[in-house]
């Protein structure tokens, strides 16, 4: 038997959606051929990491079924081994979520944990789950439909920062979406289209399951020490079609859940607005709609833009990788609502930063 992948690229640059086909040729005559391929896809966001499928328009994860019910406390948490993190700002978690009542009013929290071996057995304790990051999400009164897109912004809980940095690579962490309980029945979305089951059964029949192989990890209670999840009755959840209250390979999720984490690739963390010849000048200040940036720095360098509320959300982000030593930009702000902001510059070398106010 041969096998054989075609990846298809859908954009012309690295960003935009892909897809992955899987042909079998067979050396021997088949009685049945028109199982031997199979398709799935993929998108690659700059910003964006997620388990299942993103819209990069809506900067949203794809959801296609809602499971869960129930007012109780319900965490759902998607694993991502940061492998070379080191340097990276984690600063939202974008998620779906539905409900059999009205969403206005509805209190979501984001979490991000961090897994810290303490003791290398190489198995999570409920002591080993680290909150590094937290932030809520209130459907607003208006909110009147069953179904809502959530973006919670972070604080990092030890510095204060709107993100959090991650200081080491190789580090596993969790995005969560908190559910406390309320009157709301919550269900968390999936996307399934993105079945991980081989996946998950093919590195546990190798005996290289890890925690960051797992689709997500369902928790219906919090540690009563720790306050975060409970690992100790975490696991998939499952659908009992045929009611004997016992879990069927069958009857066993894996689908992805729709979380995404937002995050910034920071090379340098010194602020370099006090040395000679680094600066930003802003005009209009206060502006409407378009906002000029005379930005001087000590050399012709790649820069990152970043545009920050006051709240530490990250509005506006990108990327440009032959910039002057004098640069001159300009940012259409119109889709902006009034109040203050932050230009952020990024270099090599460190990071510049102005502030400035946004009116209608």
């Amino acid at each position: 038997m041969n096998d054989a992948f075609i990846l298809n690229k859908v954009s012309g640059n690295r960003v935009g959606s892909y897809q992955c086909t899987y042909n079998v040729f067979s050396n021997a005559t088949e009685l049945l051929s028109s199982d031997n391929v199979l398709t799935s896809s993929f998108d690659v966001s700059n910003n964006l990491l997620c388990k299942s499928r993103i819209n990069n328009a809506a900067k949203a994860p794809l959801a296609n079924q809602y499971w869960g019910g129930g007012t109780g406390f319900r965490e759902l948490l998607s694993p991502f081994l940061l492998k070379y993190g080191k340097g990276v700002q984690i600063d939202s978690i974008f998620s779906e979520v539905a409900s059999n009542e009205p969403l206005a009013g509805l209190y979501i929290e984001g979490r991000l944990y961090r897994w810290n071996d303490l003791n290398a057995d190489n198995d999570i304790q409920n002591d080993e789950m680290e909150t590094v990051a937290i932030g809520s999400y209130t459907f607003p009164g208006t909110a009147s439909g069953n179904f809502g897109t959530i973006r919670v912004g972070l604080e990092d809980l030890n510095t204060g920062d709107p993100f959090h940095t991650v200081t080491e690579d190789g580090r596993l962490y969790f995005a969560a979406i908190t559910y406390q309980g309320g009157a709301n029945s919550l269900f968390n979305a999936y996307d399934a289209f993105n079945g991980q089951r081989q996946y998950f059964n093919l590195k546990d029949g190798l005996q290289e399951l890890g925690y960051q192989d797992w689709p997500y990890i369902s928790v219906r209670s919090q540690d009563a020490v720790t306050g975060g999840p409970n690992m100790d009755e975490a696991g998939l959840f499952y659908i009992d079609d045929n009611g004997d209250q016992t879990a069927q390979d069958e009857e066993v999720c894996f689908f992805a859940p729709s979380i995404a984490v937002q995050m910034t690739i920071v090379v340098n963390n010194k602020d370099i607005s006090n040395e000679i010849d680094v600066n930003i000048k802003l005009t209009p200040n206060p502006v409407k709609d378009q906002l000029i940036a005379e930005i001087k720095l000590p050399e012709a360098t790649v820069v990152n833009y970043q545009i920050i509320d006051a709240q530490g959300h990250l509005v506006f982000n990108k990327d440009e990788k032959n910039a002057a030593k004098d640069i001159n930009t300009t940012f259409n702000l119109s889709g902006l609502s009034s109040g203050q902001y932050f230009l952020k510059v990024n270099t090599p070398n460190g990071f510049v930063k102005k502030a400035f106010t946004k009116v209608n």
